[in-house]
């Protein structure tokens, strides 16, 4: 099987992806050039708010079933926009909430600073600081693996009330048995569809029993701590869910 990676199917950061050890596992071969023969359209970019598609996209995507189509707008206000649509709700802040966060619109940024009023930053959204907390010093986090808008595995995240923030490095990270209710797998896979990822990394997080998705993380990187748990057991996880992975490809398969 051979899959186009467009428009950044040559990029530099592709080294660090998590699809990268997906491919390198499965043993499938990976391109980027247009005039080349390819399988299956996978869409892969590495911008940070927002990239239209270019005319080359949109031809390729008359022809193919493409992988991640809807992944051009990945602000934060995007994910807010979704989250509506499929939950019913959202975390937008009202200037009357307790705690207001200031979120850079920006993937990857982890830029969050607590605000008194909702502002007018054009590359800001305003959402309140959710209650995760598990106890008295600990929030929890929820990643969610996603393959063909369907949840494959899920980790917890337990990091110290004071990096809430933070990302997985001061975190114990452990897979967890699915913790979602029926209604809530039902509208994370909407949100997905809504959103047409097919693949992602969800980030989310409970507040009492309303579960929100924080952000989506189309372009999943597999930093050191993701390394340490996906290759313990002879790389058992990283096999499990490389399989999901090619199911996923051959759905979409030309």
């Amino acid at each position: 099987m051979k899959v186009l990676l467009y428009p950044d199917g040559s990029h530099k950061r592709y080294a660090i992806t998590m699809i990268k050890p997906y491919f390198e596992e499965l043993g499938v071969e990976v391109i980027s050039d247009l005039s080349s023969d390819f399988d299956v359209v996978f869409y892969q970019s590495y911008h940070k708010s927002i990239r239209r598609h270019d005319g080359d996209m949109v031809k390729l995507a008359s022809r193919y079933d493409v992988i991640n189509i809807g992944c051009e707008d990945i602000r934060k206000s995007k994910n807010e926009e979704i989250m509506m649509k499929a939950f019913g709700y959202n975390s937008l802040a009202k200037n009357t909430d307790n705690y207001i966060l200031e979120k850079s619109e920006l993937q990857g940024r982890h830029e969050m600073h607590l605000v008194n009023r909702i502002g007018n930053r054009k590359d800001c959204v305003y959402v309140r600081q959710l209650d995760n907390r598990i106890s008295d010093t600990k929030v929890r986090d929820y990643r969610i693996f996603i393959f063909d808008y369907k949840i494959c595995a899920v980790m917890t995240k337990d990091k110290p009330l004071s990096d809430r923030f933070g990302g997985a490095i001061n975190a114990d990270v452990r897979w967890a048995v699915n913790p979602f209710t029926v209604d809530q797998i039902n509208k994370i896979e909407k949100y997905c569809r809504l959103y047409k990822t097919h693949y992602t990394e969800l980030d989310a997080v409970k507040e009492g029993e309303r579960l929100y998705i924080v952000d989506n993380n189309n372009v999943p990187s597999y930093n050191p701590a993701m390394r340490k748990i996906f290759e313990a057991d002879n790389k058992k996880h990283l096999i499990y869910l490389a399989s999901y992975f090619m199911e996923m490809l051959k759905n979409h398969q030309s």
